[in-house]
């Protein structure tokens, strides 16, 4: 059976100039302090909050044994100087995800009991440079936060 994505996030401008990652990290990047990260300094396998709002422009980065909402289970950028429109975006960052999200889980989508959502470049990032798309690993709407680390979780 094929569920729809959980939902698609827009990605607004980023706070050029300003700290990017306010967590505390080890040397392999793992977050063991929480704290702020912008869009553009999250990195894979990172747990976060998602912010109330659909713009975008940072999550709080939790260590993954504590409560949060969704995974960075994947980043990549789409190509292209012209900004393509919402709609291409949205698809693009759609597709993406799907197909990266075995690599990380070890279970196709359909099979999964988790969802994904996306982050993406709006038209107004998109002038400024911005192209990456982040992919993330959630659970069910109204389900409890997850509280582990969901990279090989086979579910």
């Amino acid at each position: 059976m094929r569920r729809q994505l959980l939902g698609t996030v827009a990605l607004a401008v980023l706070l050029l100039g300003c700290s990017g990652d306010g967590t505390t990290r080890e040397e392999d990047g793992t977050i063991t302090g929480a704290g702020e990260v912008r869009v553009d300094a999250v990195q894979e396998g990172d747990c976060v909050d998602m912010p109330a709002s659909s713009e975008v422009s940072e999550f709080t980065g939790i260590p993954c044994d504590e409560p949060h909402d969704a995974q960075v289970y994947a980043l990549f950028e789409i190509t292209g100087d012209d900004f393509p429109g919402d709609p291409e975006v949205t698809a693009q960052g759609e597709t993406g995800c799907a197909s990266r999200f075995e690599a990380f889980v070890g279970k196709s989508y359909e099979e999964s009991i988790y969802y994904i959502n996306t982050v993406r470049p709006t038209e107004l990032s998109w002038e400024r440079g911005d192209r990456e798309v982040i992919c993330l690993i959630a659970p069910e709407d109204g389900s409890p936060k997850l509280t582990q680390d969901l990279a090989g979780i086979g579910e």
